[in-house]
């Protein structure tokens, strides 16, 4: 049977135009281009408050096997290495890498940086328990963002958000 405008056939096509699927891919470049920015700064941070933390774990790891193993522990920065290492001082008064599932040593990744307030860059945890006192101070862009403080009364150690 004829169709009285003429020979037109109906389409039951179902999908989406080209300019459909165009304007979705549009209003989703804008959504990620505002989010990622915030993201990365979220990241960022995280990565920040992970190393300062490992710092301050470590801290406490070379005081307690200072105290446990009855002898002196370091913690020493590797400037050129840009890692933070934990020492033990063997039967003959030298200082070698103490690594162990808790010890290992910690890679501090740009963009951050330490600062140390020794320039020695190094402590020394003692048997009895007490530490030199020293101020590590994280930062990022020469931003401070975290600061692990070690040191006295008693070798206390504590983790501090940047002011």
């Amino acid at each position: 049977m004829m169709s009285p405008i003429g020979n037109l056939k109906t389409s039951n096509r179902s999908g989406f135009t080209l300019i459909e699927i165009l304007l979705v891919v549009l209003i989703l470049a804008i959504v990620v281009s505002v989010a990622l920015p915030k993201f990365q700064g979220t990241l960022s941070q995280l990565q920040a408050r992970t190393a300062a933390q490992n710092i301050y774990e470590l801290a406490l790891f070379a005081k307690e096997r200072a105290i446990l193993e009855t002898t002196f522990f370091k913690l020493k920065y590797d400037p050129t290495e840009n890692k933070v290492r934990l020492l033990k001082k063997n039967d003959k008064g030298k200082y070698t890498r103490y690594e162990s599932r808790l010890g290992k040593p910690i890679q501090i990744k740009p963009p951050f940086t330490l600062r140390w307030t020794n320039s020695a860059k190094e402590i020394l945890f003692t048997p009895n328990g007490e530490s030199d006192k020293v101020e590590i101070h994280l930062n990022q862009n020469s931003q401070r963002l975290y600061t692990v403080i070690i040191g006295k009364p008693l070798g206390r150690i504590t983790l501090k958000d940047a002011p």
